[in-house]
């Protein structure tokens, strides 16, 4: 075995490499550009004007609202209030006030930044694949993330965010309870819906009455989004109708708004919607543009596709594998979908940081089979 994990050790940082390498000339084709471009318009009037046959490369918008948050953080205007764009923010003037970066390299100093992250949450996923005694050829799966060059590009807090869900993992798995709830604060810094995500997977994976702490845990989130929903008018009723189709979160939005109860009632349904969203990315290309955005999503469609009969008969058999080391797979998964679903919206995007879990947990249950296969 301990040749076997150093022969994967190694080709694991060969792909790694690989993975350098592409994120590089990643970067040359799609985010170079943004380091001589000063806003969002900007940006929009090159893309325009370069008849590119490429669209939705990199997270653009959501670069140069963190580029207004730095701004504002340095010429002292920006009102301090909670969300998700300020810690990042800080991050980064943090990054070059210590360095002396020109703000005209910060796409280059993210690359870099974003690069290390990905390697740490590489390392912490090898961690976990050997705390749940699989074998190292799982070490690889992390590279079935599709999304990891898109992480790779700019200023993003989704490199961050992934390398939490793997160390929270980690963490659980080893038994280091000190050390998880560092992770707190520096969780709430990056995204604060990652606090609750980690307190409920921690709590999901007590051994204690696991199946009345599930039950628990759903109906007290359920009722909070209803709250949520009911008190604080986060979008409005034309943004819900926005969609094609049926749509399922209006329905859940004017029962909770009500009744707040719509979120109780109609969540297992959202869990549904969620991962059917990713496969709108399945219509990438037309005859004037491929959607790069869609393209990096389908590894991840092919990774759901495969893992779903192992994660529906675990969460039907949720009795058998609540006892064994996926007990805490399955929590992060519980957790991600109760807190996620107090918002009142519904994104495939969001479900990719969740993919190495979602891998790691089909791969033990397929073993275990395989062994209960093996000694029947």
């Amino acid at each position: 075995m301990v040749k076997s994990s150093l022969k994967n050790t190694v080709i694991t940082h060969n792909i790694f490499a690989l993975f350098v390498f592409l994120s590089v000339c990643y970067f040359i084709q799609f985010s170079s550009a943004v380091t001589s471009l000063s806003s969002y318009n900007q940006y929009q009037s090159f893309v325009e004007n370069s008849d590119s046959l490429y669209i939705n490369a990199i997270n653009i918008h959501d670069y140069y609202v963190y580029l207004t948050y730095i701004n504002e953080l340095e010429n002292g205007s920006l009102e301090l209030t909670v969300n998700n764009n300020t810690g990042i923010a800080a991050i980064y003037v943090a990054i070059k006030n210590i360095f002396g970066v020109n703000p005209v390299s910060l796409p280059l100093v993210a690359l870099i930044v974003n690069i290390l992250i990905i390697y740490l949450s590489l390392l912490s996923f090898c961690k976990v694949v050997d705390l749940l005694g699989l074998h190292p050829n799982y070490y690889l799966l992390f590279f079935m993330n599709g999304s990891l060059l898109y992480f790779s590009q700019l200023i993003n807090k989704d490199s961050l965010t992934l390398l939490i869900f793997i160390k929270s993992l980690e963490l659980i798995l080893g038994d280091r309870k000190k050390a998880f709830f560092w992770l707190i604060p520096v969780s709430f810094i990056i995204r604060i819906q990652l606090v609750p995500f980690l307190l409920l997977t921690l709590f999901l994976s007590g051994e204690n009455k696991p199946i009345l702490r599930f039950w628990l845990a759903y109906i007290f989130t359920a009722i909070i989004a209803g709250l949520v929903m009911k008190y604080i008018p986060l979008l409005s009723m034309e943004t819900m109708t926005s969609g094609l189709g049926l749509n399922l979160n209006l329905i859940v939005m004017q029962l909770n708004q009500k009744y707040a109860l719509g979120s109780l009632f109609l969540n297992p349904l959202r869990v549904i919607q969620y991962l059917l969203s990713l496969y709108h990315s399945l219509s990438f290309t037309n005859l004037y543009w491929v959607d790069v955005g869609k393209i990096k999503d389908l590894p991840q469609i092919f990774v759901l596709l495969t893992s779903m009969p192992f994660l529906i008969k675990c969460y039907f058999r949720y009795s058998r594998y609540i006892e064994l080391p996926s007990r805490i797979l399955m929590a992060q998964v519980s957790a991600f979908f109760m807190v996620w679903l107090i918002n009142p919206t519904t994104s495939g995007r969001y479900l990719l940081v969740l993919i190495p879990t979602i891998s790691l947990l089909a791969v033990y249950v397929y073993t275990t089979n395989f062994k209960d296969a093996k000694f029947n």
